[in-house]
């Protein structure tokens, strides 16, 4: 296999089968190259019914790169396939992104890694029980304990996704940004049996005073609609 316009080294190659329906089924047997495959190459080795993994850095161009078969008749016969490179952040919307602001932060609704952002907010003050939610169908919970605050609970969970292999292998995270979590996946609808805390805002309440300048500002509008009437 020889790759146009950038060096690449090679991690290890592992053999497979084929589905019923004509998918790739690795052998999960993986071997690292031996010592001398493993300085930078463009062209490397790759024996039939197997798998070769490189990694390589696009530093110049993003883009379309080619690469094919270094057997003549091979690459003569049509041999030869494409890959595109993406950049996140740079503000251009590639093939596999479903956002790009030119941002590199999480939670302006384009997460760090251009995917669309789901988020939930906590309220209240923990007093001692759990929180839960699926994260791209995986539940993953925390056990809160009295005196919490809303920030350090959603910070336990954004450890917990970062932790669970599943969503780590899918590329899977979350930050905590305060009280609100923020992740690139499909987040299910919390549950809350800590009775002090709350997925729902506190609706905020008047002092006594504030309720006598509600009540006559009240007063006066219906004052003037009435006088409005009467003329």
């Amino acid at each position: 296999m020889h790759m146009h316009l950038v060096g690449f080294q090679v991690l290890d190659r592992d053999g497979f089968t084929t589905g019923p329906g004509g998918e790739i089924i690795p052998n999960g047997n993986p071997q690292a190259p031996p010592a001398e495959e493993r300085g930078w190459k463009d062209t490397a080795l790759v024996a039939p019914n197997q798998i070769l993994r490189v990694i390589a850095k696009f530093e110049d161009y993003k883009g379309k790169y080619a690469y094919h078969c270094h057997i003549l008749e091979h690459e003569d016969n049509e041999m030869m396939r494409q890959f595109e490179s993406v950049l996140c952040g740079d503000g251009e919307l590639d093939v596999t992104e479903e956002c790009d602001d030119d941002n590199p932060s999480s939670g302006d609704g384009c997460y760090a890694t251009c995917d669309l952002e789901d988020s939930f907010r906590l309220y209240g003050a923990a007093q001692g029980g759990s929180v839960s939610v699926t994260v791209d169908g995986v539940l993953v919970s925390v056990v809160t304990t009295a005196g919490q605050t809303p920030a350090q609970v959603v910070q336990a969970l954004a450890a917990a996704i970062g932790a669970n292999p599943t969503l780590s292998a899918q590329g899977t995270s979350a930050v905590a940004i305060g009280n609100r979590l923020v992740t690139n996946g499909t987040l299910g609808v919390p549950s809350v049996t800590d009775p002090g805390l709350s997925t729902i805002a506190p609706v905020p309440s008047l002092a006594p005073g504030g309720l006598g300048l509600a009540a006559l500002v009240m007063l006066l509008v219906a004052l003037r609609r009435l006088a409005r009437r009467v003329a």
